[in-house]
């Protein structure tokens, strides 16, 4: 082993150090590869956590031309049973509006209270079968029970001025 030539004893020392250019061109090789695990990881962190944001319901047209004054439809939204009043100018007038706007003559609520699925009563307003307690056109307690009752809670919505009122989309 006494053979061994001079460029083997070179191999076999301690490595030379790296040139600064070929130190520089790994820490950008070592950083590209970083970068590029974060990048990829983005996509699959968001679609486990969600984004943070809820999405809501998919809004829903609701015809509406041929609902008479003091009729109402029930539908089916996001699983929920939903009232569509279309409001006479007597349940209007008695409506008001505390900001003194104007009062839509088209209200909605959902039809359902613990539980229990509402039932529209005509002009009078809705009834809960259940608790036996009344509600009028504004979706407010009325009668015996009404101090302890809850008003309907009305989702989000808005006439899109073409006969349809949109479920899931405006401020109700």
């Amino acid at each position: 082993m006494a053979d061994r030539s001079e460029s083997e004893d070179t191999r076999d020392a301690a490595p030379a150090l790296e040139s600064p250019k070929r130190r520089r061109l790994r820490l950008a090789l070592s950083a590209l590869v970083w970068l590029a695990l974060a990048l990829a990881a983005v996509p699959f962190i968001a679609s486990v956590s969600g984004g943070g944001e809820e999405a809501g319901p998919a809004p829903m047209h609701v015809s509406v031309r041929d609902l008479g004054a003091e009729q109402a439809r029930r539908v089916l939204w996001a699983g929920r049973p939903v009232w569509i009043l279309h409001r006479s100018r007597s349940q209007l007038d008695a409506a008001g509006s505390p900001g003194g706007g104007t009062v839509s003559a088209y209200v909605a609520f959902y039809g359902d209270v613990e539980g229990c699925s509402i039932v529209f009563r005509g002009p009078g307003g809705f009834r809960d079968p259940c608790s036996g307690a009344r509600y009028d056109a504004r979706g407010r307690p009325q009668g015996a029970g009404a101090a302890t009752a809850a008003p309907l809670k009305r989702p989000a919505f808005h006439l899109d001025g073409h006969g349809y009122l949109v479920l899931g989309v405006g401020s109700g």
